[in-house]
């Protein structure tokens, strides 16, 4: 390939990855990290890798989904269930349960391979929710809209992505999930605005397909709410 051909590449790839999260193209030199985690287990935290990164994975970009849960591993429990139905995953989903994090990517040279690495921390394990805050370029908690979890995400959020010379300035938002009445969500979010937690406008409703989508693969469900939310996050 040419250095002009090799050039226009790079900035076209450059470009796409740029619309990630809002990241500015001056800042495009790696992939863009995204750390998903939660406040406690069975929130929609994997789920949620699973299909942004499908939602992402048809526009075109090269995805890395980390499953870093050292609990459940359920990013890697959906990657078998995938190759079990005969439908490989539009992305590449590799195990690291640890919080040496940042230090793997680089080391795999993943920043450099994948356009956008989005890492699945799960929820008992606080120390891999700060790893992947250190090195994240956009934090994305999710959150039941029940009354007794909203009472304690002020806290819990602060003290998921880290205190003290962790703390970092980034782009972070609560992404609420088994929502089942628009009600439910309106008051919710108007909770969490009025306590100053950045949430976002768009919702994950409560239904069975994404149950089924386990067992059946994405692709017969459909993308459902995501896409929604996945614009969202690219378009601050």
């Amino acid at each position: 390939m040419s250095d002009h051909l090799l050039d226009r590449a790079t900035r076209r790839r450059n470009h796409k990855i740029a619309r990630l999260l809002g990241v500015p193209l001056a800042d495009v030199t790696r992939a863009v990290v995204l750390a998903i985690g939660g406040i406690k287990g069975g929130i929609g935290k994997s789920t949620t890798a699973i299909y942004l990164a499908h939602v992402w994975a048809g526009q075109g970009l090269k995805v890395l989904v980390i499953c870093a849960d050292p609990g459940s591993g359920t990013s890697r429990k959906w990657n078998k269930r995938a190759r079990e139905l005969g439908h490989a995953l539009p992305f590449t989903v590799k195990a690291h349960p640890s919080e040496d994090l940042e230090d793997r990517i680089l080391e795999e040279e993943w920043h450099l391979e994948y356009d956008l690495i989005i890492v699945d921390t799960g929820g008992d394990d606080d120390r891999i929710l700060r790893a992947a805050y250190r090195i994240a370029d956009y934090m994305l908690l999710t959150a039941s809209p029940s009354p007794v979890d909203l009472d304690t995400l002020a806290d819990s959020a602060r003290t998921a992505i880290g205190q003290g010379n962790e703390a970092r300035t980034i782009p972070a938002s609560i992404l609420l999930t088994g929502v089942k009445s628009p009600r439910m969500a309106e008051d919710a979010k108007a909770q969490m605005r009025e306590a100053g937690i950045p949430v976002l406008s768009n919702v994950i409703t409560h239904r069975t397909a994404y149950q089924n989508a386990y067992i059946e693969g994405v692709g017969r469900a459909g993308l459902l709410d995501y896409p929604a939310v996945q614009h969202e996050l690219d378009n601050p």
